[in-house]
This record gives C-alpha cells, sequence and structure tokens, in this order.
C-alpha cells in the first residue's frame, strides 16, 4: 500500500507539470460520466426502485374497458355505479380506495385560484403509506358513504396557498364555495401516485363521498368518465387473472341490465383489466429512457477512445522515464502500478466533475421534466449513485492503465536509454491507430443516425401546420361554481359577457364553443346511416357557433358554414372534418348525407366539410361540429399586437355576474406550444446529443491524426522537398485517413441494421429510419474527419520543408 502511495505522489508530481492533459481528461470524461449517471438515474427508477408504497407489487388500477361488438373502444373508462359496485365487491383486495380527480376555486383565497382537488377515500393513504407533518390523514369517518366535509392539504399547497401556516389544521376553506375543515397536511417527502397524468398534482384531498356529482349522476350507467379511478392492493393469492375474472363477470352483467332496451349500447360491453401502479406511471416512458440511455453509454464510448488516445500519447513521451526506471531494476509490474497511479488520479478528477454534472443534472430534469418523465421528482445524487461514479472511474482507470502497458516493449527500454534517446523510440502502431479511429466512427455514426431519425420525426411535428391560426387566440372558460343556471340564463349571460369583449378595441372577435381548438378532451358521440342501425362512426364531438370556424382560421373544404340560425335554434345540420367525410363517403362528397346522431330519432344533415386540425400527440381522428354550444366556454381573437388581461376579463365577468369565475384563461399559441413540449424536448435532447457525439468523434480522430503526422514529419517533409505539392501531401494524408473512416461507417452500417431490426420487433412505437439520416450522418462525419485531417496537417504544408525536416513545425 505504502509503494501504490508512493507511485501516486510521483504522479501527482507528473500531471502538475502536463495540467492540459489532466484538463482534458477531467472535462471530456467528467461532463459524459455526469450525463450517465443522471440518465442510469432514469431507468434506476424506473426498471429497479420499487415504487415507495407498502406492497407496491401488488397495488393494482381497476381499468375500465369498453368494447363495441367484441372489439375494444376505449380504455380508462368507468361509469360512476360500475366504479363503486367494484368497490363493495368482496374477495378481490385486501384494501381498496375511489378516486376522483377534478379542479376547484379556492374561494376562500381573495385571488381565487384554481387548484387541483382530488376525492379519495381513506384507502388511497393507506395503500400509500402516506405520513402526513400536521394533524392527520383520512380515517374511517372519512370512507365511502360518509360524507364528512374536511380536507387533506398537500405540502406543496400548504406553502404555496397557506403561507405554511403552521396552526392551518381546524380551519376553514372553501371550494366552489363548498366549505371544508383542514384536519392534516401531508409530509413533504409524500409521493403522490401519479395515476391520472404525469402532470397532475394534487394540492387539496377531499373525501370520495363529498365529491359534487348528485344523485342521477351517481346512477347514470351510461356516462363513462376517465377522472374516476378504482385502486387496490390484491389479497394474498389472487392473481391478476383471477382478479379480472372476478371483478368483469359481474359488472359486464349489471350494466347489460342497466342499459337493457337502450339503442346506443345493444352491442356494447363492460370488461376489466388491473393495471399495476408501476405499469400506469411509467407508461410508455421506459423506450425513450433506454433510449436515452443507449445515447449516453454512446457518448461515453468515443469519449474513452478519445482519452485512450491521450493516454496511449502519453506513455510515448515518457519513454525516458520508464527506460529509466526499467534499468533502475523495476518490474513490468511496477510500470503498471506507476501507470494505473495516474490514471487513479485523473479519473479522480473526471469524477468529482461528474458528480457536480450530475447534482446539475438532477436538478434540471427535476425542475423541467417533470410532466414529461415519471417518477422524476425522485432524482437525487444518492450514495449508490456516487458508488456508480467511483466504480466506473476505477474501471475506466484499469483499462487506460492496461491499454497503455500493453505499448509497451520492456526489453526495448533498455536499448533506447543506451541509445541516447535516438530513434523513433516507443510508437502507438498504425494498426492501434486506424482501429481508434474506425471505433470512435463507427459509433459516432450508429448514435449520429438513431438521432437524427429522433430528430426527423420531431422535426416533422413541430414544421406541420396547426391547420388553424393560433395568433392572437385566447381560449375562455367560466365557471358557475355550485349554481345550478339554467341553459337559458347561461345563454343570456355568455352573451351579455360577449357584448362587453367585442366592445373593447383590441377585440377583434368572439365566439362561443364547447371546447377549445387545442383542447385534447375527448367527447366521443354516435352517427348513424340508418336509425338503430349497426354501420356507425365515433367522432370525436364539439359545440360550436357559427363564427368559430371562421375566427380560428380553419378553412371550409366543402360545403359551409352553420348559420347564425342554425345556431341560435342549433338546428339539425351538422359540419365534419375531412378524415370522418372520407369514413361517410370514401368516393365522393358528404356534403348533403343525412345521419343520426346519438338518441335523436330526426336525421342531421351535413352542410359542410372542413380541414383537418393537427394536435401533436393526439392521433387523427373524425371531428363532429354540432350548432349552438350550451357550456360556458369561448374563444377571443385580439388584433395583432393585443394582449388579453385577465383582471380586465374577470372584472367585466363581474360586472355581468358577480358569482362567475374565470376558470382558464389560455393562450392558444401557448397551449399549442404545451402540446409540442414532448418534441421540442425530444429535438433539443437529439441535437444536443449529435454535436456531442460529432464533436467527440471529431476530437479522437484530430488526436489520432495529430499523432500520426507527427510521426511523419520528416517523410512529408522529404516528399515536399523532392517537389510534391502541399495539395498532394493533403491528398495523400485523405486517402489514408479514409480507410479506416469508411472501415467505421460499415461497421455503424451493419450494427444499424441489427438495431433497428430488433427495435422493429420488440419496440410498439419508433421512428421510421430513412435514407436522409443516414445521408446526413455520412456527410457530416466525412466533413468532421476532413476538418480534423487538414488541422494537423497545414502546418507542415505552409511552411519551407526545412522545417518539418528540423522539426520546427509545431502541430
Amino acid at each position: 500500500m505504502s509503494a501504490f502511495l508512493h507511485e501516486v505522489k510521483l504522479a501527482l508530481a507528473s500531471l502538475r507539470r502536463t495540467p492540459g492533459f489532466l484538463l482534458t481528461v477531467a472535462v471530456t470524461l467528467g461532463i459524459t460520466l455526469g450525463a450517465l449517471v443522471c440518465i442510469v438515474g432514469v431507468n434506476r427508477l424506473l426498471f429497479l426502485e420499487p415504487l415507495p408504497y407498502p406492497q407496491q407489487e401488488r397495488l393494482y388500477v381497476a381499468e375500465g374497458v369498453v368494447l363495441d361488438k367484441g372489439e375494444v373502444a376505449y380504455k380508462g373508462l368507468h361509469t360512476y355505479p360500475a366504479l363503486t359496485q367494484l368497490y363493495n365487491q368482496p374477495g378481490v383486495f385486501a384494501r381498496a380506495a375511489l378516486i376522483d380527480f377534478q379542479k376547484k376555486f379556492l374561494t376562500s383565497d381573495p385571488t381565487q385560484p384554481r387548484l387541483n382537488v382530488t376525492y379519495a377515500s381513506a384507502g388511497l393513504f393507506d395503500l400509500t403509506g402516506a405520513r402526513v407533518s400536521l394533524g392527520r390523514a383520512f380515517q374511517q369517518g372519512e370512507e365511502v358513504g360518509k360524507a364528512n366535509p374536511v380536507a387533506l392539504i398537500s405540502h406543496q399547497a400548504w406553502r404555496v396557498n397557506f403561507g405554511g401556516d403552521p396552526n392551518i389544521v381546524g380551519k376553514k376553506v372553501a371550494l366552489d364555495g363548498a366549505g371544508f375543515t383542514v384536519v392534516g397536511v401531508l409530509a413533504d417527502d409524500y409521493v403522490e401516485p401519479q395515476l391520472h397524468s404525469l402532470e397532475h398534482a394534487t394540492d387539496i384531498f377531499i373525501p370520495w363521498e363529498s365529491n359534487p356529482r348528485d344523485q342521477r349522476a351517481r346512477q347514470d350507467w351510461e356516462n363513462f368518465d376517465s377522472n374516476i379511478l378504482l385502486v387496490g392492493r390484491l389479497k394474498d393469492g389472487v392473481s391478476v387473472a383471477q382478479a379480472n375474472a372476478a371483478l368483469a363477470g359481474p359488472l359486464n352483467e349489471r350494466f347489460r341490465a342497466q342499459t337493457a332496451g337502450v339503442a346506443a349500447f345493444s352491442t356494447v360491453t363492460v370488461d376489466i383489466g388491473l393495471q399495476s401502479f408501476a405499469h400506469i406511471i411509467n407508461g410508455g416512458s421506459n423506450t425513450v429512457a433506454l433510449m436515452l440511455l443507449a445515447g449516453v453509454c454512446a457518448l461515453l464510448l468515443i469519449a474513452s477512445a478519445n482519452v485512450s488516445n491521450l493516454f496511449l500519447a502519453r506513455t510515448a513521451q515518457k519513454q525516458r522515464q520508464l527506460s529509466i526506471q526499467a534499468s533502475l531494476g523495476a518490474h513490468r509490474g511496477h510500470l503498471f502500478r506507476s501507470m494505473f497511479a495516474e490514471a487513479c488520479l485523473v479519473m479522480a478528477a473526471a469524477s468529482g466533475v461528474a458528480l457536480v454534472v450530475a447534482v446539475a443534472g438532477f436538478s434540471l430534469l427535476r425542475r423541467f421534466a417533470h410532466g414529461k418523465i415519471p417518477r422524476v421528482q425522485e432524482l437525487a445524487l444518492d450514495p449508490l449513485a456516487v458508488l456508480f461514479v467511483l466504480l466506473v472511474g476505477a474501471l475506466l482507470a484499469l483499462a487506460f492503465a492496461a491499454l497503455s502497458i500493453r505499448m509497451v516493449n520492456y526489453r526495448a527500454l533498455a536499448a533506447f536509454l543506451q541509445s541516447g534517446g535516438k530513434g523513433s523510440g516507443m510508437q502507438i502502431s498504425q494498426t492501434t491507430r486506424k482501429v481508434l479511429i474506425a471505433s470512435q466512427i463507427a459509433i459516432a455514426a450508429v448514435l449520429l443516425v438513431g438521432n437524427f431519425t429522433l430528430l426527423k420525426a420531431s422535426g416533422e411535428v413541430l414544421a406541420r401546420p396547426a391547420g388553424f391560426a393560433v395568433d392572437g387566440l385566447y381560449e375562455i372558460s367560466l365557471s358557475a361554481g355550485e349554481q345550478n343556471l339554467s341553459p337559458e340564463l347561461t345563454r343570456q349571460q355568455m352573451i351579455a359577457i360577449e357584448a362587453k369583449l367585442a366592445a373593447w378595441p383590441g377585440v377583434s372577435g368572439v365566439s362561443f364553443v364547447g371546447d377549445g381548438p387545442t383542447s385534447t378532451a375527448v367527447w366521443a358521440s354516435t352517427l348513424r346511416r340508418e336509425l338503430g342501425g349497426s354501420d356507425k362512426f365515433n367522432p370525436n364531438t364539439n359545440k360550436v357557433d357559427e363564427r368559430y370556424f371562421t375566427l380560428i382560421g380553419l378553412p371550409m373544404a366543402d360545403g359551409r358554414d352553420f348559420s347564425a340560425a342554425e345556431s341560435n335554434d342549433k338546428a339539425q345540420v351538422i359540419i365534419v372534418n375531412e378524415t370522418l367525410a372520407r369514413a361517410i363517403n370514401p368516393s365522393g362528397s358528404a356534403v348533403g348525407a343525412n345521419l343520426f346522431w346519438n338518441k335523436k330519432t330526426e336525421p342531421y344533415r351535413v352542410v359542410g366539410v372542413v380541414k383537418d386540425v393537427f394536435l401533436p400527440t393526439v392521433e387523427p381522428v373524425g371531428r363532429l361540429y354540432i350548432p349552438g354550444p350550451t357550456n360556458m366556454n369561448m374563444v377571443v381573437r385580439m388584433k395583432p399586437g393585443q394582449g388579453l388581461d385577465k383582471a380586465a376579463l374577470v372584472a367585466a365577468v363581474a360586472e355581468v355576474n358577480p358569482t362567475l369565475r374565470v376558470a382558464k384563461l389560455t393562450s392558444v399559441k401557448e397551449a399549442y406550444g404545451k402540446l409540442l413540449a414532448r418534441d421540442v424536448t425530444t429535438a433539443s435532447i437529439t441535437l444536443l446529443l449529435a454535436g456531442l457525439a460529432l464533436f467527440l468523434a471529431g476530437l479522437g480522430v484530430y488526436g489520432v491524426l495529430a499523432y500520426s503526422i507527427k510521426l511523419r514529419r520528416h517523410e512529408l517533409g522529404i516528399r515536399m522537398a523532392i517537389g510534391a505539392a502541399p495539395r498532394t501531401i493533403l491528398a495523400m494524408v485523405y486517402r489514408d485517413s479514409m480507410i479506416p473512416v469508411a472501415a467505421g461507417l460499415v461497421v455503424s452500417g451493419l450494427a444499424g441494421m441489427l438495431i433497428y431490426s430488433y427495435i422493429r420487433q420488440h419496440v410498439a412505437q419508433y421512428a421510421q429510419a430513412g435514407a436522409g439520416p443516414v445521408l446526413v450522418t455520412v456527410v457530416l462525419v466525412l466533413c468532421t474527419v476532413s476538418v480534423a485531417c487538414y488541422l494537423p496537417v497545414r502546418r507542415i504544408i505552409g511552411q519551407w520543408p526545412v522545417h518539418a525536416l528540423r522539426g520546427d513545425a509545431a502541430l
């Protein structure tokens, strides 16, 4: 041990004389190793780390499945009475809970923010092992069937919305005017299961039985809802298949009995498919996480190849020192120990940089990847992450030392010292240099093709027009809270609010609408060719007025728009999009077709066809537009350069009805940008990885070629002295360098085909590869290699041959 410590001291003294070498290796490997730690942390959470809940492997969500004629129509939907039946069914769950996700106004706060409110039975907190920092969680008095007006606040909402009030327990809060007594504040380390969406984070929990649904809604077997869930822990000895069978049979029997005689449900059945918490939370993120891991590993390989070249060159430069050590009796093992000590010091510095990069990376991921990557809030630099960095650093140090000792000819060291250090000395072999170039090109090319394939897919989404004009548009949703306004009164108040907005100088137009143009909500209604017939369509449906299409800039492809009279009278006419029109009449125009909508006995006539809209993350679907919206949503277009002020809007609404609240005021441009966020993130990451891969590969090729040119300095000087033109020298260097580059590209092509074949077979959703990414990769690699060839040779061909022969040309 003392001998190794002595070698460490000598290595430290040597590195102090070459700070450039230490800095280059520490930064190159530190950045890539730090990035690897971040992505490994994400993959560790998704694949290895259990969810932070008791018996998490037995926690399941009872996913509702709606089938039509035996084929799956929808997943993740339940009716309210179906969910309560599942909850009360014995023999399946040891503990279960009902959940209902909603948004409510905190009316006890003067600013009335809209919060995420989850109505849940007490079992949720038992299943997730929730702890509280103040007060208590829900108890038996807040179970299903027991309406107790209490509230449990998340730690984040307690800090943000209630100022961290230590005396909050026992105080009253009001949600849409309804009062609740605060009984507790959840602990800061409570991790809410992301069962609704990655973006959803509950602010206030309310007991399930206090949800605002009336008695009619609680008995409605025809209204499916995606916001209500049943979760539970399976009983010991009960398998998933047994649970599915036990739940689905009685549920479907009851559903068929309750919907008997309803034509729209004559061919509809329901089923249950239990999905684990891990499956629901992780979703489709596993593939993305693995691809990121593969990309970062490829970067680390390229960086390691570069550093290997630096260590080899450094070993060649230390030949005199190694020769002196050999002449004094140092054995090969002693020389290896010396090299390993130096490599350990270098990797210690790189590991320090990696830990700093990892801390920054985890912080950035928690801040910007929340809502895009599951469980990202759990990321932290823990002892396992530190151990991983140290282990990888030690392995790399061992590899660099072993690679360096391999090029040492121990017997030739003494002869080198006896010759006075003259001659060619220790060199990195030509074969080794070619292998280094080919390997870096192969790894970089595979990574570049993969990144450019993803970039191409994301770029197509980002470049595709929305189909409507997003600039200057705003979506507005108003809420009447717990008030039960009649349709007539709602219409009157909305018209009065519209008149006030239309009088503003910055407003260009106002339109009433069921859902705004960027809404991803699904209202799947039914269109039939014949009354009660089986030939039907299930388009996503929206109610709009006669100004909507013109206001948002969505052009008509055929037919005409609604008239004002049709909108006011809710006439039995409809407009469809191009996708639905092609389904209605594949060979001609859909205009004039008569179709039966939902339960209506009189047909609706198609009067127009509008262009399709494109919403990122939403599959192209048939869309149906009905005249005459009845809710409290509108779209406002502002004049160029004008914005819509929320305070002014709130004041205008209050003048009409002080109890109405602005539930949403969203810029359509910003909302559409959020839909593009996934592809923007993908494009940014792929560009960053591609840039790093290209830079590291170019740096590595440059290092190898600079070393090769240094060895050939006298040869090139002689060629120039006997008349070789600079372009001839450059062409010769290019030709020699392109052989390993071509080999690397061929290897990358073969590896890429194998990887792509595997992805096609095992990954459900993948980006289609094409010639474009391959061509771009080849061009960029060749350009990078050309620059890497030119830079080291330029000093030789730019001077007189005598300088090269004397060794004056600095590279």
